[in-house]
């Protein structure tokens, strides 16, 4: 069995208090048209109260991709929208594109449509689904408050 080249860095972070969680579904709105996509990971790092332009409370998700080699960090500020399940639990979202009778297909709704987060919220607690992540209203201008250890 090889050794797993991230086991240290998670470490670190679960040292720093940051949430880890392994094997998981990531479920965020695409920033262009605000559908929901999602992305199945290896693990995710949450931490919160992280300075980030005009906020203080911003949030840094740091994820590998399965099948990457490559770890992502993704800063979710203003109205972010983001869920992590585990990837055994996880559902496919609805397309977000709909046929039509002349053979085309159309957006179901607008760019950014709140409707976009209500489906896969319905989706997801239909199928029993609890989120071990939901930064959905984390309000990023909020001074960090740190947990009293």
């Amino acid at each position: 069995m090889s050794k797993n080249p991230w086991a240290e860095t998670l470490a670190q972070f679960k040292a720093k208090g940051c949430a880890v969680f392994e094997n998981v579904s990531v479920y965020r709105a695409n920033e262009m048209f605000g559908c929901i996509s999602r992305t199945d990971c290896k693990w995710i790092i949450c931490e919160e109260g992280v300075k980030y332009a005009q906020y203080d409370n911003a949030v840094k998700i740091h994820f590998l991709e399965k099948g990457k080699r490559t770890a992502k960090t993704l800063t979710l500020s203003y109205k972010p929208f983001f869920i992590a399940v585990p990837t055994a639990q996880a559902i496919e979202p609805d397309d977000w594109m709909t046929p039509q009778a002349d053979g085309s297909r159309v957006s179901r709704y607008s760019s950014h449509d709140e409707r976009w987060e209500l489906d896969i919220r319905a989706q997801l607690k239909a199928a029993g689904v609890d989120p071990l992540v939901d930064y959905q209203g984390w309000n990023s201008h909020e001074k960090f408050k740190a947990a009293a250890v």
